[in-house]
């Protein structure tokens, strides 16, 4: 799935008011993608700068759970919030889960230095463009990182 954050879209939701902002965004969309009868949705993002794979599976009460399909407005926010919690010389996330119950909880956890569990490998150059699009200080960029930046021979 490829996609593309929109540098407006992040200028517009600042700092941690436009994580809120985008949480929230974020939390409605995949509340809505709860089927009457389920529990909670897990949405899952491995993602580049140019490029990113998404899950979502949606769970009973009783805990049998099965896929369901990504929107793609769930992808576009979360590349939005991806950018907008960049920091300067740390980065920003590479994976990310976000939970949504039926009674309305946000549950989230982000993956900041290890290497995405990727379904099918990411392009080397992709690495690239990660880094250079939110660059990272030398001690900020995991050893993994490093050898994709070579393998693509920059």
């Amino acid at each position: 799935m490829k996609y593309s954050p929109r540098a407006e879209e992040s200028a517009k939701y600042p700092g941690i008011f436009g994580q809120k902002i985008l949480l929230e965004k974020l939390g409605k969309i995949l509340y809505s993608s709860i089927p009457l009868g389920f529990d909670s949705v897990v949405f899952k993002v491995r993602t580049l700068a140019p490029w990113g794979q998404a899950s979502m599976d949606i769970t009973r009460a009783d805990g049998s759970a099965q896929s369901a399909t990504v929107a793609d407005n769930a992808m576009q926010c979360a590349g939005e919030l991806r950018a907008n919690m960049y920091r300067d010389g740390l980065g920003t996330w590479f994976s990310a889960e976000f939970t949504v119950t039926a009674a309305g909880s946000l549950h989230t956890t982000y993956n900041y230095d290890d290497e995405p569990n990727w379904t099918r490998p990411a392009e080397a150059v992709f690495y690239v463009d990660d880094l250079e699009r939110f660059p990272r200080d030398p001690e900020h960029i995991p050893e993994w990182l490093r050898r994709q930046v070579e393998l693509a021979g920059r």
